[in-house]
């Protein structure tokens, strides 16, 4: 018998939803499977992972190509889109490529297919074409709530994906909001009834379940895996002495790609650490007992109102991020509008607890008082006063939740606890298939 052929689909393999299609790839490959990543854009040299090459354009196309690619940025994220929807592509029918040109790319048929991140890359006509032509079982990971609207990532408190995403909030012209409807009305169109959704937090699972164009799909709930090996638990000690931070400091974790994206919350961040900062001197606890640390791209003068000390960093790499995570006390996410953040995941993996809004694969992960706090939508004094409960525990305290956070990842998203559901669901997917 041979081995199952996996086909991964994903617009990249860069950032968060990108690295998560590598994560994908290689636990598949590392369980037995034949698997291959296919992608638009990459940076990375994998013999597992392959880059879509369309024909090479002369130099006058490529120009031309370039400056349309600027002015169509303009017009969507000035005068046709709003930002904090994430809306992309007002017209999914359309695409630059085919769904023979994507086979082609191929060196096998595929028994399975994994859709990703696949926006700018695969629309759903291709996906049809796909179960047509391999006869391959595609299941798709919601990375976020594209697969279930007419074209925007996050919709917020919009429900229009529920029944056609009429008079789209996301879409600034009044005469382009129908474009959102005709979306959705072509998914509806298209999706294949056999494909089945994978959402990775109960808050994505509810929302699927509701969504008109996904009625009739078996829809699973599968948390988003963390390699146990990598993510690991440390001496906090040990671990601030990569970022020069002294040992006696509690430190708060806190960081996001791009902070200043309205979907992470920063707002409440500075809210929550001006209050905790104000319980603190109310109970004549000093200051310099504590530490923040924050990774991500901002602008430091958001933080000259906060006395706590600040070790700022960019973006770290991967190794640098678990350092953090293992030398933090706590983790604190104050996303409002997220399928993850996949923070959540690496930090409890990482025995740190966290604060966070139920928002989010947080609802799913934060048991209060076991293995973080969990704070209400938008109530920063909640998150200051839960921040202050994990900070001002004892070392016996602080051990028994890290260890609870620990147990309960390995016990739930590791690989091994991943990998296993995947498995029921490949074999599932093939045991009518001939492999040979």
């Amino acid at each position: 018998m041979r081995k199952i052929k996996i086909l991964n689909l994903a617009f990249t393999d860069m950032g968060g939803a990108g690295k998560a299609s590598l994560i994908f790839n290689e636990m598949f490959n590392n369980e037995g499977y034949d698997s291959r990543l296919l992608v638009k854009e990459s940076n990375v040299e994998n013999n597992n992972v392959i880059i879509f090459a369309k024909k090479k354009d002369n130099v006058f196309v490529k120009f031309i190509s370039k400056q349309k690619g600027r002015i169509k940025y303009v017009l969507n994220r000035y005068f046709i889109f709003k930002d904090k929807y994430f809306f992309f592509k007002l017209n999914d029918n359309l695409s630059e490529i085919s769904t023979k040109e994507i086979l082609n790319a191929v060196p096998f048929v595929p028994d399975v297919i994994f859709l990703h991140w696949i926006t700018g890359f695969v629309n759903s006509k291709m996906i049809n074409e796909l179960a047509a032509i391999t006869k391959a079982k595609i299941f798709w990971i919601m990375m976020d709530n594209a697969p279930l609207t007419g074209g925007c990532h996050y919709p917020w408190d919009c429900e229009g994906f529920h029944s056609s995403c009429s008079n789209c909030p996301a879409i600034k012209l009044s005469f382009l909001k129908s474009k959102a409807e005709a979306n959705l009305a072509t998914k509806k169109l298209n999706i294949p009834l056999n494909l089945e959704l994978i959402t990775c937090s109960i808050m994505d699972f509810n929302r699927a379940k509701n969504a008109a164009v996904f009625k009739s799909n078996t829809i699973h709930k599968i948390l988003f895996p963390i390699d146990e090996k990598k993510f690991s638990v440390a001496d906090r000690d040990y671990a601030k002495q990569y970022f020069s931070i002294p040992s006696d400091k509690k430190l708060i974790f806190y960081g996001a790609s791009n902070i200043n994206n309205t979907r992470k919350g920063i707002k409440y961040f500075l809210e929550g650490i001006r209050i905790l900062q104000n319980i603190f001197l109310e109970k004549g606890i000093h200051l310099d007992n504590y530490a923040i640390l924050i990774a991500g791209n901002v602008t430091t003068n958001l933080f000259s109102n906060i006395e706590i000390p600040i070790y700022h960093h960019s973006l770290l790499n991967e190794e640098k991020l678990i350092n953090a995570y293992q030398a933090s006390s706590v983790f604190l996410s104050t996303s409002v509008e997220d399928s993850g953040p996949l923070m959540v995941n690496q930090a409890v993996m990482c025995g740190t607890p966290v604060v966070a809004f139920n928002v989010g694969v947080a609802v799913d992960l934060i048991n209060s008082g076991i293995t973080g706090y969990l704070s209400e939508l938008y109530d920063s004094h909640s998150l200051a006063q839960n921040l202050f409960r994990i900070l001002t525990m004892d070392n016996e305290m602080e051990m028994e939740m890290s260890k609870q956070c620990r147990e309960m990842a390995i016990r739930t998203f590791s690989y091994k606890a991943a990998i296993s559901n995947y498995n029921d669901l490949i074999n599932q997917s093939v045991k009518d298939k001939i492999i040979y």
